[in-house]
């Protein structure tokens, strides 16, 4: 039996998580996202919490890196205007 071998394990893939592995994978890091879940998102997902804080205010960012990358992708999926 071949063994798998990661540099990071990452458990949990609410927006901790995920931005964790993002990270590390983005970095060179042989990565794993574990989520006990059928979906990422966490409370944000599972149980509607608000999580996520504003990303916008007018047309100026309040956020960056990949928080900023996420939603520049989901917008231009949904083709939301800004």
């Amino acid at each position: 039996m071949d063994e798998l071998f990661y540099d990071v394990v990452v458990v949990g893939g609410g927006p901790a998580g995920v931005g964790a592995a993002i990270h590390a994978a983005r970095g060179g890091a042989h990565t794993l996202l574990i989520e006990k879940e059928g979906y990422l998102g966490g409370m944000g997902t599972a149980a509607c919490v608000p999580a996520m804080g504003p990303f916008l205010e007018d047309e100026e960012y309040l956020i960056g890196g990949t928080g900023q990358k996420i939603f520049d992708l989901i917008r231009e999926m949904e083709q939301v205007p800004v």
